[in-house]
């Protein structure tokens, strides 16, 4: 398996630390249709970028397996996705020009 080049769109980690920062939360990164050791590999490349906003990773098969988790997660406060998947997490959706 060839490794591929990934770019991080550092704007966005900009974004992110801003809003983590003004508002004290603790940041995690979730991803779809990854496996976990992928994500964890994610977050070790923002490490080494020095742009990394996110405190954790998480791996979910499908969207539906977070929504289904966040009435049990009182630590969570907003989910930031793409405005397509906005409607699925109900009040916990914050969009990310809103930040």
């Amino acid at each position: 398996m060839a490794d591929e080049e990934i770019t991080y769109n550092r704007i966005a980690l900009s974004q992110f630390w801003r809003f983590a920062e003004k508002y004290g939360y603790t940041l995690e990164l979730v991803g779809f249709d990854y496996r976990q050791k992928e994500m964890d590999g994610i977050l070790s490349d923002l490490d080494n970028l020095g742009t990394n906003p996110f405190n954790y990773a998480t791996s979910y098969n499908v969207v539906a397996d977070l929504v289904a988790e966040l009435p049990y997660r009182p630590e969570l406060k907003h989910v930031i996705d793409v405005p397509s998947r906005g409607g699925r997490y109900g009040s916990w959706y914050l969009e990310m020009g809103a930040i």
